[in-house]
């Protein structure tokens, strides 16, 4: 019907480019308007860096692939914590995480903040010199994983199934891993974060 009546096709076409133009200069806008809104401020030796250049615009093409505003926050915040503070983030870990902002859903990053949270208040690591328990990753988050898992369930609404699948589906990103071993009673679905994590966290945090 539209291929018979061209005008039609192409009125479509039109408003289709200019709804897809104006969502995508509203993602724009937004993560301009977090990037500036910082203490620190874009030098001149930035505006001539050409990896800073390259990798912003690779940011802004990232945002424009998005289907909603909901990650562009996190976006710019890697040009804000990378760029714009004293710690400054190798080209190698920009691409990695402008990847793994891109493929994990909005629900997977929150979670695994969630986690980073939940480890930071309730996890201490053993730093023995025993190695047998320095490695245990269980005995130090048995007793309050599953106040995690309910926190997670309650929050987003899901199974605590779901909470499982979707760490499985975010440990392929390095991110965090799940606890293995024959531990008394274990039957897995228990996971932690990694170092990469952190990193990743700090990263894409509100932070300045």
């Amino acid at each position: 019907m539209i291929k018979a009546i061209p005008v039609l096709g192409e009125l479509i076409d039109g408003t289709i480019d200019a709804s897809l133009n104006k969502f995508q200069q509203s993602r724009r806008n937004e993560l301009l308007d977090i990037v500036l809104n910082t203490s620190e401020t874009i030098t001149t030796e930035m505006v001539n860096d050409v990896q800073f250049i390259i990798n912003f615009a690779k940011t802004l093409e990232a945002v424009n692939r998005l289907g909603s505003n909901d990650k562009v926050r996190y976006f710019a915040n890697i040009i804000k914590n990378g760029y714009l503070s004293e710690q400054r983030i190798t080209d190698g870990e920009f691409e990695e995480y402008l990847y793994a902002l891109s493929t994990m859903s909005y629900r997977q990053i929150n979670i695994l903040i969630d986690l980073y949270i939940y480890e930071l208040n309730n996890v201490v690591e053993d730093n023995t010199e025993d190695k047998r328990k320095k490695n245990n990753k269980l005995a130090p988050r048995h007793d309050t994983w599953g106040t995690f898992v309910d926190s997670v369930t309650e929050k987003y609404a899901i199974t605590a199934e779901d909470v499982i699948s979707i760490l499985s589906s975010i440990s392929k990103t390095g991110f965090c891993s799940e606890v293995t071993g024959a531990y008394y009673g274990y039957t897995g679905g228990v996971f932690y974060i990694t170092s990469s994590c952190r990193r990743f966290i700090e990263m894409i945090s509100d932070r300045i």
